[in-house]
């Protein structure tokens, strides 16, 4: 005898929604997969939400080490506004990246380096030409109590 599967046995997994804006104006970002995380982090540029990028998008390890830069240590709150400033400074060049980048998954131009566990160096292929300030996005795997996430490690 073999088993079938009776549509409506499994409950219809909720459709992941990479970018939720609420009625109060707040935003709820995730990522599931490398490329959400650029067309995440594209948006957040876009609309210069880059409070909501650092608390939600980029890695928590990333934030505890910047938390912990100096002698004393900046802490969470300066850690924060440091990533504001330097967004806000680089806005232009970072979109202009990431605007890319998100084209070159469709014609294989993003090269993957795999940098440890869970790490991956997403860079533009040679053969992309361009003045770009920057060139590849980090971006780190974790799983979360909603399910595996993926976070931004670093735009260099």
């Amino acid at each position: 005898h073999r088993v079938r599967h009776i549509a409506g046995n499994n409950p219809p997994r909720k459709a992941f929604n990479m970018w939720e804006e609420f009625e109060d104006g707040t935003v709820r970002m995730a990522a599931e997969r490398n490329d959400q995380v650029v067309v995440v982090a594209m948006r957040a540029f876009r609309e210069e939400r880059y409070g909501e990028l650092w608390d939600q998008l980029v890695s928590p390890g990333v934030r505890d080490r910047a938390a912990r830069e100096g002698n004393p240590p900046l802490g969470p709150d300066k850690a924060r506004e440091r990533f504001i400033e330097w967004c806000a400074r680089w806005r232009t060049e970072v979109m202009t990246l990431l605007n890319r980048m998100s084209f070159a998954f469709s014609s294989n131009s993003v090269i993957f380096d795999r940098l440890g566990p869970g790490a991956v160096r997403m860079r533009l292929a040679p053969q992309i030409k361009g003045d770009f300030k920057f060139r590849s996005v980090e971006v780190f795997a974790e799983s979360t109590p909603d399910g595996d996430r993926v976070y931004l490690g670093g735009i260099k």
